[in-house]
C-alpha cells in the first residue's frame, strides 16, 4: 500500500469514528437511536441534525447514507427540509448542543448533565414559552435593548 492509499484508508476510519461519536451525542440529546428506521418526528429530526453536522464537517452524502443505512436521496431530503424543521426552538437548542459537543469533543456523560440543565431551564420558563417565541420572531437583531426597555416599562406599570 502506498502512502496516498494509506492516508485515504485512515481518513475513512477517522470519518467513521467521528460518525460513531456524533451518533452517540445525537442519540443522547434526542433520547433516540438514529440507526433505528422509525419514521417518528423525533427520530427524523435527530437524523437531520446528524446529517447537517456531518455535511458541515465535509462528509459526503454517500458516506452519511452508508452509515445510517439509507439512500443518498434520503440524506438530500434531510438537508433540503432541515431549514423548515429548524424554525422550531426545541430543535435549534438540540442542534446547537449536539454541534458544540461534537466540535468541542465533550464526553457523552457530561452531555447527560447538560441535557438535564436544559430540561430544567425549559421547565422553569415553560409558561413563558409562547411569549418568548413571539419576542424572538418579532425582534430584529440589534434591537434587543429596545425590547428590554419596553418590557421593563410595561412591567413597572403592572
Amino acid at each position: 500500500m502506498n502512502t496516498e492509499s494509506q492516508q485515504k484508508y485512515l481518513d475513512k476510519i477517522n470519518e467513521h469514528l467521528d460518525m460513531k461519536e456524533l451518533k452517540n451525542i445525537v442519540d443522547t440529546i434526542f433520547d433516540v437511536d438514529i440507526s433505528n428506521s422509525v419514521r417518528k418526528k423525533d427520530y427524523v429530526e435527530a437524523r437531520m441534525v446528524f446529517t447537517k453536522i456531518l455535511r458541515d464537517r465535509g462528509a459526503t452524502l454517500v458516506s452519511i447514507a452508508a452509515f445510517l443505512d439509507k439512500n443518498h436521496c434520503t440524506i438530500l431530503n434531510y438537508m433540503g427540509n432541515f431549514d423548515n424543521y429548524f424554525s422550531e426552538q426545541s430543535l435549534k437548542k438540540k442542534y446547537i448542543v449536539c454541534r458544540e459537543a461534537f466540535f468541542q469533543k465533550r464526553p457523552v456523560d457530561r452531555l447527560y448533565l447538560e441535557k438535564d440543565k436544559i430540561s430544567a431551564i425549559e421547565n422553569k420558563y415553560k409558561r413563558f414559552k409562547h411569549i418568548l417565541n413571539i419576542m424572538n420572531d418579532r425582534t430584529p437583531y440589534g434591537k434587543e435593548a429596545v425590547l428590554e426597555k419596553k418590557i421593563i416599562s410595561f412591567l413597572n406599570g403592572i
